[in-house]
Order: structure tokens, then C-alpha cells, then sequence
């Protein structure tokens, strides 16, 4: 419960326009002008501390403390509710790619918002959907053919992207093929949710592999769809849906301002490394997979939209054994002189049977074996 209830007591931070400034012993240190916060890094719902952060925020807004408490409990309820909803599901819908949101928060009054502040994340959501089909093509112009569906929801505003319809007019197929811009739809679906479980996570590793891959067009795109949640002052709830199946999500305020900040970040150091194993788990709505390598290491690696229906196709086998080729980012941990942090992204990936068609790297591999994957990972 300690994760939630922090990252509740942030969002509302956020809202109301404080920002971290440091990591105490207890706690972070939020500001806002000369005032100070600091949130407990173990906090629980109704507990002291909980009670007296409320006391001092609605002191310094100058708001009676039931209303905070209440905006928090209104805040947990949806959380809680979003987490059950959060597994892999069959949807009914089927057909195209939809990433449907509901935008809630203290800006929604009903079912209404700004309307600016709405217009320009639709814009900007359309522009990184464009962008990140760039970056994965390697094309320099592209059409925005993005659709949106609107309409109300449950104590929110609701908006449904939806990936244009390519379907030939009599085609054989009852579903029409998945286009790119509907694999951008899944990709930032996942960068939502992996920014939303960096909430009060000392290190955002798990956010940086999935946008090290992305070009600098993208990644910035990706950074103004995030600013402008924060500027709509907006909880991001809502699901992804890709033919028969769907998943839930979520994004709050302080998810948005993490993978605002995290986009604009330098990309580090990288160096590719060729890897042989199985492939243990792979989760579309998250474009990662779980790789266990021949030396038995368990590694996350994240998997760019181009790689995704290869990716897809090779876990439907059991104990496939495949041979993949990796980016990895390595960092020095904040705090010690040479501990390493490693961070995977999937370049290429093939079933070992077709070593024939990748000699140079299976040739790699045959004399460096896995030895690239230190005990830091």
C-alpha cells in the first residue's frame, strides 16, 4: 500500500505545482516557492504521517483538510480500481488498435475540460504517434492519419486514438492488418504505464530502455505529450486494445512529469552484445520481453515496435531457443564510484534453426559466449 499512497500524495503535488528537490533520509523533499514537503518514503494510508501531510498541505493552500483527504481517498479508489483491470484481458471489441483514455483530475468538472488544453494533447498525441513511426521506419516524412473518437466517460473526459483503417474493401481477412501507427499506439501505451511505475523508484532504468532505442524527434515528441498531461493537470486511466485482447493502464501526474523529464535525458552510452537463450515472457502492452540467457541470467529487455510481431510469433513456441542481438546502455550508479547499471534493448532476433542466416553474428557469439552480462544486471 506504501506505493500507493506515495504516489498519490505526489500526483496531488504535482497538481498544485511543487517539484522534488532532493532525497532526504526519511523522505523526498518537494518545494513550491520557499515552502517544503517531505513525503515519507514509507507512507500509509490513514496513518500519522499521512494525516499530518494532509494538515500541512491544506494549511498552505488553504483548503479545509477533509477536501484534501477526500481527493486522496477519491484518488486511491481509482488507483485500486485501475489495478484490477490492469491484467491481460479478451476484449470484445476486436478490430483495430485503440488506446482509449480517460483524462481525470481536479481540471474535470463532470465530463468537461479545457477545451485548449485538451486540443493540444490530442495534437501532440498525434504528432509522437507520427514521430515514433518515423523513428522505427527511418523515414523522414510521414501523413497524420491518426483517428480519434471522443466522448464522455464515468466522472471524466473521454478520448479513444484510434490507428487508421488500411483494410482492402473486400478483403478475405474479417480484421485488417495492423498498421504502424497503430504499434505507436501500443509502444507509448507502454511508456505510460512503465513512467507511472517509476513513481517514487530512486532509478527509472525500466522508462530509459524502452526510449533509448527512439530517435531525438521522437523522444521530444514524447516529452511534450507529457507536458502537456502536467499542463492539463490530468490522471491518465484508460486501456489498450489490440485485436482480441486489451490491458489496462495508467499514468498520473507524477508518471507525467517523470517521462517528461526522463525523454529529454542524453541517451548513454551504448554497445551492441550478442546473447542465446529462451524466451520466458513477453508482454505486448509493455514491449518487453523476458529473456533467460544459456548462463541462466534473467534479463528485461525492451523491444522496439518494428521487432514486436517477430517477438510476438517466436513466443508462441515454448522453450524456443533464440539468438538475439542487444543495445546495451550502461551507466555508473549515482552514489558509487564503479557500480554498473545495464539496461537492454532488442536490435534483431532470430530462432537458433536459422543460424545459417546470421553467421556473423552467431559466429560472435560462438567465441565471446555470454560473457558480456556482468553480475551488476
Amino acid at each position: 500500500m506504501s506505493d500507493v499512497a506515495r504516489r498519490v500524495v505526489l500526483n496531488h503535488l504535482v497538481g498544485l505545482g511543487w517539484s522534488a528537490s532532493a532525497a532526504g533520509e526519511v523522505g523526498e523533499i518537494w518545494t513550491r516557492g520557499v515552502a517544503e514537503a517531505v513525503v515519507p518514503y514509507d507512507l500509509e494510508v490513514g496513518t500519522s504521517p499521512w494525516n499530518r501531510l494532509a494538515v500541512a498541505l491544506a494549511k498552505f493552500e488553504g483548503e479545509p483538510v477533509d477536501d484534501v483527504l477526500e481527493s486522496w481517498n477519491t484518488s486511491l479508489k481509482l488507483i485500486r480500481n485501475a489495478a484490477v483491470h490492469a491484467g491481460p484481458r479478451n476484449s470484445t471489441d476486436g478490430g483495430r488498435v485503440q488506446l482509449e483514455l480517460h483524462l481525470e483530475g481536479p481540471t474535470v468538472r463532470g465530463h468537461e475540460t479545457s477545451a485548449y488544453t485538451l486540443g493540444r494533447f490530442i495534437m501532440r498525441t498525434a504528432d509522437s504517434v507520427k514521430e515514433l513511426v518515423k523513428s522505427s521506419l527511418g523515414i523522414d516524412h510521414l501523413s497524420r492519419d491518426l483517428l480519434v473518437a471522443g466522448g464522455p466517460g464515468p466522472g471524466s473526459v473521454k478520448v479513444t486514438f484510434v490507428e487508421p483503417d488500411r483494410s482492402a474493401p473486400r478483403s478475405m481477412f474479417p480484421e485488417p492488418p495492423e498498421t504502424a501507427e497503430g504499434q505507436a499506439l501500443v509502444f507509448m501505451a507502454g511508456l505510460f504505464t512503465a513512467a507511472d511505475s517509476m513513481v517514487g523508484e530512486v532509478e527509472v532504468d525500466a522508462l530509459r530502455s524502452r526510449l533509448a532505442p527512439l530517435g531525438v524527434g521522437a523522444r521530444l515528441s514524447v516529452a511534450r505529450v507529457a507536458d502537456v498531461v502536467t499542463d492539463g493537470g490530468w490522471n491518465l486511466r484508460g486501456v489498450i486494445r489490440r485485436g482480441s485482447q486489451e490491458e489496462g493502464l495508467t499514468m498520473g501526474l507524477a508518471g507525467a512529469q517523470i517521462l517528461g523529464q526522463t525523454s529529454r535525458e542524453q541517451q548513454p552510452e551504448s554497445t551492441d552484445l550478442p546473447v542465446s537463450g529462451t524466451i520466458d515472457g513477453w508482454r505486448w502492452s509493455r514491449s518487453e520481453l523476458n529473456m533467460i540467457t544459456d548462463d541462466r541470467r534473467n534479463i528485461t529487455v525492451s523491444v522496439p515496435m518494428e521487432l514486436q510481431h517477430q517477438v510476438a510469433e517466436l513466443h508462441l513456441t515454448p522453450d524456443n531457443r533464440v539468438v538475439a542481438m542487444l543495445r546495451v546502455y550502461t551507466e555508473v550508479i549515482p552514489g558509487t564510484r564503479d557500480a554498473l547499471r545495464r539496461t537492454y534493448a532488442l536490435k534483431a532476433i532470430q530462432p537458433v534453426m536459422s543460424e545459417q542466416l546470421w553467421p556473423s553474428v552467431m559466429d560472435e557469439l560462438k567465441s565471446r559466449g555470454s560473457d558480456g552480462l556482468s553480475a551488476q544486471d
